[in-house]
């Protein structure tokens, strides 16, 4: 949800505003209040999903899986880190660090 969809919707709500500016009053407290509206909207809808899916199959983790995915939706997006590598003392080892594992090997002359 963007700040113009909170304002949108703070507006046909008819929730105070400035009339000089047509500016929403409170608007931090009002993008935070609805963060959390949506966080526990998002948190009872992968209940549901976690309930009914462990009903219908042996081992529920098509419903988990599901549920994980609602509640990752307020998140930030993710970006991959960048790989990093990294040098023994001695100079001829290394390893690279990557979001998958790590790699290990002799240090490229």
């Amino acid at each position: 949800m963007t700040p113009d969809d909170i304002i949108k919707m703070a507006k046909e709500a008819k929730l105070p505003y400035e009339y000089d500016t047509g500016r929403v009053v409170h608007l931090k407290e009002l993008e935070r209040f609805a963060a959390l509206v949506a966080a526990a909207e998002r948190e009872a809808c992968a209940k549901v999903v976690e309930i009914l899916m462990s009903e219908q199959t042996e081992d529920g983790l098509i419903g988990h899986t599901i549920a994980k995915a609602i509640r990752e939706r307020g998140l930030p997006p993710y970006t991959t880190p960048p790989v990093q590598e990294f040098v023994c003392s001695t100079g001829l080892c290394r390893f690279t660090l990557t979001q998958t594992g790590v790699g290990l090997g002799e240090r490229k002359k």
